[in-house]
């Protein structure tokens, strides 16, 4: 994504809708993985893994 030129904000929405989608599906195990993703999105991550400079 973000070599496609996408901003951190944008990939955190389009994994926000997705998360959103999940929970009320009651799919908790893909939630749990959306979620790492979204930390590693925004930045709470080992630093070796940060995607986005926040």
């Amino acid at each position: 994504m973000k070599e496609e030129g996408m901003s951190a904000q944008d990939a955190l929405q389009i994994f926000t809708d997705i998360r959103n989608k999940l929970q009320s599906e009651g799919n908790e195990k893909d939630e749990d993985r959306i979620l790492d993703t979204m930390d590693i999105i925004v930045g709470y991550c080992n630093p070796r893994w940060k995607v986005w400079d926040n």
